[in-house]
């Protein structure tokens, strides 16, 4: 079996990537593009980032906090599996 590169991996994202977007919005884009692993990336929107523009280092569309990950992780992954995403961890690591 020839060796596995870069190139031959799944492709996967973080919801950093596509401030953008909401939830259903960044599982529709990724499956639309082949991509098949999401790693869900919960962070608090820093208060002085609230009124300013989509970014990946400040506000997101879908504000997807450590606690609403905790509360809602069932939903979601039912919500990303079925929009064809595989949920493949979160960054930062949680329990």
């Amino acid at each position: 079996m020839p060796a596995m590169t870069v190139l031959d991996m799944p492709l996967g994202v973080t919801g950093v990537m596509l401030p953008e977007l909401d939830a259903a919005e960044q599982f529709a884009l990724c499956r639309a593009l082949g991509i098949a692993r999401y790693s869900l990336r919960p962070r608090a929107i820093p208060s002085e980032a609230q009124d300013r523009p989509y970014s990946n280092r400040g506000r997101h569309k879908w504000n997807l906090t450590p606690g609403r990950l905790t509360r809602d992780a069932g939903q979601i992954r039912r919500q990303m599996l079925d929009a064809g995403v595989e949920p493949f961890g979160t960054v930062p690591a949680t329990s």
